[in-house]
């Protein structure tokens, strides 16, 4: 045991210790030691290699936790305890607890002792042990020869398929030429200080990774996989028989726990092996804009601080019968990029093409494209921009996180609820962090920030985990989703292990909003958050929770899910009462305004949003500029987050999913420093009988309004009232653009022809249509006649009777 460990034991015990005298004067001070000394034992053993003492950590924590539950259960009202996210040793015990991948522990780079690193060697793949794999140190080899230059060329990849490991070692080499580096290299070190600078005399050494949110160490030893006749059975270098690559796969492979993985098309190897920033763009997607982002590459590439992998998807399209086929789902490595005259090429390696004997069409009879730029020298090909986009899937590039001079990390764990779903049980959590970004003023287009989520790896073969990341800025955050910009879907989630989200703050904003979310089969997973920026940038400490709280249930169905605001059936998506109390009512001054935090939370394929209107509490039936007082912003999957100081009042909080098709529960969480009362609002026309009636306006139908003379040409529908009742009416198109200005009005058939009792009032494009009052109607026979103000308009509508009483028939007199 570690000096280290036994002092984290001995400061754990203490406090214990401590805990135990406090029962007898100060019940509140004892369980939250109690409470702390869990904490402790629980970080101790979570990050130790040794089974028995992991054992009785955990023995201790449950007897702390023990002791904590009695003070509860003895005093009900103790004093919460408060957790510090941010401090030091809350950051350090997430970072600790991540510390073990295949149940394999990978510690973190600085921690002691080296001597109980785990030696651990992976197991050989199905084709290795058929092939008769053995484990040998290779003679003659030098683990690093500075006077021997390694070409990316020289990267070869045999029988095993970790392509994405063998393109990210070999763009490494490639930087190593161009800008004189010894990134990956400089990251093997010998297990012992003496020696040469890359050669270990006990035969160990340690590679230098970045997983988990930190750097940290995996200790392996000098064997590799041979063929009985000692020729290296996993990646090589060829006649050069230098052996740092081979090495550094075998550690990579130590994560794993096997040589059999399949490969992948990921950004992910190259950030564990130099900690660069990745980024993944798809290449298939509607918004790829290739021009700025071949500029991007072009300059990052160019002057050494870029590197970057394409990969192809599970279909490819066979590039030419001389040339190598393109392999679905694989790794190349970027080796080059240029731009001659306007021609802009990309050269890139397959270390599973190096002669020209296997240079051919595997195909078959399938359709060959002639029309694409490339030639092949040596297992590289060179293509031209155009065609790597219409070609491969997707860039994975890696930026160096130098560029930026302020760099801040935050980590923390999803600590979700479980949840029932076809697939079975699931758990989601949400973590809202907020990042303050102090910029010049004298910025033009803003700061550039970026912000990257990794979810933390415990086992490397999940596959059903997702997560997002979405970021708002605190103007953002407010502003009501009129624009188009602002109905984007943001915080789409993926099942990749990282999310980068690149923005631009402006000095009006200040503050950015960062959320991070986890779906998935697992009740706690770590996360670490990076920020990198070249102004002052600080995480913001959570405030204090708020004294009022409410949370409520709530629905997507069939009836309540009426998508943004361009939809008529806006008005129908779950509404809210939000009345904020005033706590000086009698004061002459202004009103105290009060920050008040709003969070929706649902499936993660629904996208979500949460805005707040001034009014009496009634129905909204659509958005103006005017008329939002706080909003979510754009649309975001599984989550919708809105934070504004407000004042005293009566508000409408609408709840809406961005399109009618998406369905769903969601959770509404409420909270503020004032009192409040939220109500749901009932539907238009809850508790009258309701008849919807679809039709349209034809060529000898589409009168228009009284002005044209035509009016008795409209589409008119009878209806018998048999005693007094109340009835409104609402129209709607069924289609809002374009748009058209419509009416409907409501007449009593007498004697004496037609009176009008109510009508919608003037006519409008509204997108929600038109509604008349609720009036009262007296037994007789009544018309309700809909039109659009210019005759000639045919188009489909909507027409939704409500009354108190049942409809006894509804008969339609002109066709």
């Amino acid at each position: 045991m570690s000096a280290s460990v036994t002092d984290d034991i001995c400061l754990a015990q203490a406090t214990y210790s401590k805990a135990a005298k406090a029962e007898l004067s100060d019940l509140d001070r004892a369980f939250r030691l109690y409470v702390k000394a869990a904490e402790d034992f629980l970080n101790i053993g979570q990050s130790t290699p040794d089974a028995t003492l992991r054992s009785k950590c955990k023995d201790e924590a449950a007897k702390a936790l023990d002791r904590a539950e009695k003070i509860k259960a003895a005093k009900p009202d103790l004093t919460p305890v408060a957790t510090n996210y941010f401090s030091e040793q809350a950051q350090r015990s997430v970072l600790r607890r991540s510390s073990f991948v295949n149940n394999v522990r990978i510690p973190l780079w600085d921690e002691d002792p080296v001597s109980l690193d785990e030696n651990r060697l992976p197991a050989f793949s199905p084709e290795q042990e058929y092939s008769g794999a053995m484990w040998r140190r290779i003679e003659g080899a030098q683990i690093h020869a500075p006077a021997l230059h390694l070409l990316p060329e020289d990267i070869l990849q045999h029988i095993v398929t970790d392509c994405s490991t063998c393109a990210s070692i070999a763009v490494c080499v490639s930087h190593h030429l161009r800008c004189q580096s010894q990134i990956v290299l400089s990251n093997l070190k010998p297990n012992a200080p003496y020696g040469a600078p890359y050669d270990s005399q006990d035969g160990l050494y340690r590679l230098r990774i970045f997983l988990n949110g930190a750097w940290r160490r995996v200790t392996i030893d000098d064997q590799l996989p041979t063929y009985p006749n000692g020729s290296l059975m996993c990646l090589t270098t060829g006649p050069k028989r230098l052996l740092w690559p081979s090495l550094v796969e075998k550690a990579c492979v130590k994560l794993v726990g096997t040589y059999d993985f399949p490969g992948s098309t990921s950004c992910a190897d190259l950030n564990l092996l130099i900690g660069w920033i990745p980024e993944h763009v798809d290449l298939k997607s509607a918004n790829l804009q290739r021009e700025r982002l071949w500029a991007r590459l072009f300059d990052g590439f160019t002057k050494g601080y870029c590197l970057f992998t394409v990969g192809t998807g599970e279909k490819v399209e066979i590039l030419s019968p001389t040339l190598p086929s393109l392999i679905p789902i694989h790794c190349y490595a970027v080796v080059d990029v240029r731009e001659d005259d306007g021609f802009r090429h990309i050269t890139m390696l397959d270390s599973w093409v190096r002669t020209t004997d296997n240079l051919v069409d595997q195909a078959g009879d399938k359709a060959v494209s002639s029309e694409l730029e490339l030639t092949c020298v040596s297992g590289s090909f060179t293509m031209s921009w155009d065609d790597v986009c219409n070609t491969f899937d997707g860039v994975y590039l890696n930026w160096d996180p130098g560029i930026f001079h302020r760099q801040i990390q935050f980590h923390s764990i999803w600590k979700s609820s479980s949840r029932k779903t076809e697939e079975g049980p699931r758990h989601s959590s949400f973590f809202h962090l907020q990042l303050r970004v102090n910029g010049e003023q004298s910025a033009r287009g803003g700061q550039a920030v970026w912000v990257l989520l990794a979810r933390h790896v415990k086992e490397t073969g999940r596959k059903s985990e997702f997560t997002s990341l979405f970021v708002s800025s605190e103007g953002a955050s407010g502003r009501a989703p009129i624009d188009a910009a602002a109905l984007a879907l943001k915080g789409e989630y993926s099942n990749s292990i990282h999310h980068l989200v690149r923005t631009q703050v402006m000095p009006s904003d200040g503050i950015l909003h960062l959320v991070a979310a986890y779906d998935g089969e697992f009740s706690e997973v770590g996360f670490t958050i990076s920020a990198y920026a070249n102004c002052d940038i600080t995480w913001i400490e959570d405030p204090p929770k708020a004294l009022y709280v409410k949370e409520i249930e709530g629905t997507f169905n069939a009836k309540t899910a009426g998508g943004n605001h361009h939809y008529p059936t806006f008005m129908d998506n779950p509404q809210y009462h939000l009345r904020i109390h005033d706590p000086t009512p009698n004061a002459t001054s202004a009103n105290v305004k009060a920050p008040t935090s709003l969070i929706v939370q649902g499936p993660r394929d629904v996208p979500m949003n949460a805005s707040l209107v001034w009014s009496q509490g009634e129905r909204v039936t659509e958005l103006g500029h005017n008329e939002v007082a706080a909003s979510s912003g754009p649309y975001s999957y599984g989550y919708a987050h809105c934070y504004r100081e407000l004042t005293a009042g009566d508000y409408t909080l609408v709840v809406s999913a961005f399109e009618p098709r998406h369905l769903g529960e969601f959770q509404l969480h409420v909270e503020s420093p004032l009192r409040f009362e939220l109500t749901p609002i009932p539907q238009e026309g809850a508790g009258m009988f309701s008849k919807v009636i679809r039709d349209a306006w034809s060529e000898g139908t589409a009168g228009g309004g009284p002005n044209f003379k035509r009016y008795a040409t409209n589409p008119a529908y009878e209806f018998q009232v048999e005693s007094a009742t109340q009835v409104k009416f609402r129209l709607q198109l069924v289609q809002t653009a374009p748009p058209a200005a419509v009416n409907v009005s409501i007449f009593h058939q007498t004697a004496t022809g037609l009176m009008l009792v109510t009508t919608s009032g003037p006519y409008s494009d509204s997108v929600a249509g038109v509604v008349t009052p609720q009036v009262a109607l007296q037994p007789g026979t009544y018309l309700a006649i809909p039109s659009t103000y210019h005759p000639d308009v045919q188009r489909a509508f909507k027409l939704v009777l409500y009354s108190k009483d049942a409809f006894k028939g509804v008969t339609k007199k002109r066709s």
